[in-house]
This record gives C-alpha cells, sequence and structure tokens, in this order.
C-alpha cells in the first residue's frame, strides 16, 4: 500500500518543465524518475539520432522505456503514451 502512494506522490509531482512540449501526454502516466530519464534520453537524440546500434537500446531493455534512437522520431512532436510498457 505504501508503495502505490509513493507512486501517486511521484506522478502528481510533476515539475512544470514536464507539463508542456513534448512530455505533455506522459505526465499523470508516468513517474518523476521515468520522465527524468525519458529527458536524458531525449537529449541523447542530438548525438545517436536514429541509428539503434550507436543507442545500445539500454533504456528499453532495462526499464522498458523508449531508447534514444525510438525518441528521434518525436523530437518536434509529442511523446505518446503508447510508447511506455504498462508497468
Amino acid at each position: 500500500m505504501k508503495s502505490r502512494h509513493f507512486l501517486k506522490k511521484s506522478i502528481n509531482l510533476i515539475s512544470d518543465a514536464y507539463k508542456g512540449g513534448m512530455y505533455k501526454r506522459l505526465v499523470g502516466i508516468v513517474s518523476r524518475h521515468a520522465l527524468g530519464l525519458i529527458v536524458d534520453e531525449v537529449e541523447r537524440v542530438n548525438h545517436i539520432g536514429f541509428d539503434n546500434e550507436s543507442c545500445g537500446c539500454v533504456l528499453r531493455a532495462t526499464y522498458d522505456l523508449p531508447c534514444a534512437c525510438e525518441l528521434a522520431r518525436y523530437v518536434y512532436g509529442v511523446i505518446p503514451p503508447t510508447v511506455l510498457h504498462i508497468m
């Protein structure tokens, strides 16, 4: 029960930086930690682009979150929740 409270609190305490732009559809769905990981991967897009060999897809393999080569297609759009694993 305590872990549910922590997740709910984490989801609800999202900074304003995530409420606009490409992350707006993820707010309220994923934790702040997951959003932070995604933000870091978006920053890697500048170096990786669509090249999955350079990316290594570590975030997808470890957290089942979209990695840099996947997020490259959303740089000028909004990341849809469908790219996230349900858990």
